[in-house]
């Protein structure tokens, strides 16, 4: 019976310390998630519409690059359009 108590003893201090390190995280990690704003979505107002561009898996970044500024470059040219924002 000893060596039952020496076993659960010798493990529920390891878990403690996994709990002081899983709080650290989770303390460090919700002020950086409220800081990531709207980075991936842009505001989008009354008339405002957004294109999502998809490409094929492994395409180079340059070509990716490319394909972007012409798509952007089309979208340009319709007299409604105010601005065009892409991001690779």
């Amino acid at each position: 019976m000893r060596e039952v108590g020496m076993s659960v003893r010798g493990r529920i201090s390891p878990l403690r310390d996994e709990r002081g390190i899983s709080a650290v995280f989770l303390a460090v990690t919700i002020p950086l998630a409220l800081r990531l704003g709207s980075q991936f979505m842009p505001p989008l107002y009354e008339g405002s519409s957004l294109y999502m561009p998809t490409s094929l898996p492994g395409i180079g970044i340059t070509q990716a690059t490319q394909l972007l500024q012409e798509q952007d470059r089309i979208i340009r040219n319709f007299p409604e359009v105010d601005s065009v924002f892409g991001v690779v």
